[in-house]
Order: C-alpha cells, then structure tokens, then sequence
C-alpha cells in the first residue's frame, strides 16, 4: 500500500467527476426496459440511481446557495428513475457542473441538514464543498456496490472494480 499526500479538492473533484461518468456509461449497458425491471431486492437500476443522483443534485443546488444541502430531502420517482434517457442527461450535467470547479470554489461552505433519527429529528452542520462531494461520491461508490448484482439480474455483467471503494482497491493491490 503508497502512502499518498492528502487529496486536495481538484482530486476529489476528478474522481467525483470519474465516478459520475462511468455511472453514465453504465447506463448505456441496459435498455429502457431493464432499468426499470426489479433485481433481486425488489429495487431497480432507476431507483438506485435517483438515489444516487439525488445527493449529487442537493449538493449542487446547496453549492449555488439556493439551499442548505438537505441529502434526506429527495425527490423520489421523477423521470430520472423511471427513464434511462434522463438518468444519462443528468450525470452528465452533474459531471460537468462539478468538472467546472476551481480550487477556491471547492473550499465553499455549505451548509447540510441531516436527518439524525426516524422521527425526523434533523441536525444542522457546516461543512463544504470539497468534503460534501467526496461523502457524495463515497455513497454513489457504495450504491454502485448495491448496482452491480441489479445489473447482473437483467443480463449485464459489469467491470471487477465497479462498486469497490478507493480502499479496498488500494489495499487489494500487491506490494512490491
């Protein structure tokens, strides 16, 4: 295992962006149908991915400061669960609003709301941009992981290292 320096923000913004577009190549494995059939859980590819999608989009509309960036306040259905077509346009636009972002804008502070019980008991914190996307992209990683047996079910098998985290990756590599 290297010893790396720390990641600053252009790194997480790479790899946020990475994630985001492979996510959107994905998609282009199934057709209309099979994104919306259920896999074993019962869940679809849609379903995972609005999810998904969704804590991408609050954070961007968090960054613009139209919002405090409210992740357990998602927009459940839409087209983007129930259509392939719109899944894609969004990781694409998402991936481009992200790819944008400079240093400076990466250091922004956001404000987040998270929902801290079942009851709905919700907790305010700072935070900012650069640690909101990588909790993003650490969920979209793990949610992926969720993907794959989906993708599987429906006929499609997906690459050995979509789903795993940086971590594990790294820690599977050989040292030498």
């Amino acid at each position: 295992m290297s010893e790396q320096q720390p990641a600053d923000g252009a790194a997480v913004r790479d790899a946020s962006v990475a994630i985001l577009q492979q996510l959107g190549e994905t998609l282009g494995l199934v057709d209309d149908q099979q994104y919306t059939t259920p896999g074993p859980s019962g869940a679809t590819i849609g379903a995972h991915v609005r999810h998904t999608l969704d804590h991408y989009r609050k954070l961007a509309d968090g960054y613009r400061g139209s919002t405090t960036v409210a992740y357990d306040r998602r927009d459940r259905g839409g087209s983007v669960e129930t259509q392939r077509s719109a899944a894609i346009e969004e990781t694409r636009a998402l991936a481009g609003m992200f790819a944008s972002l400079d240093e400076t804008q990466m250091s922004f502070p956001v404000r987040v709301r998270a929902m801290v019980s079942g009851d709905g008991l919700e907790a305010e914190m700072d935070s900012t941009l650069v640690r909101e996307l990588w909790f993003a992209s650490h969920h979209a990683i793990h949610h992926a992981a969720i993907l794959k047996p989906i993708f599987e079910a429906v006929g499609v098998e997906l690459p050995a290292e979509f789903g795993r985290a940086p971590s594990t990756v790294n820690h599977e590599q050989p040292t030498g």
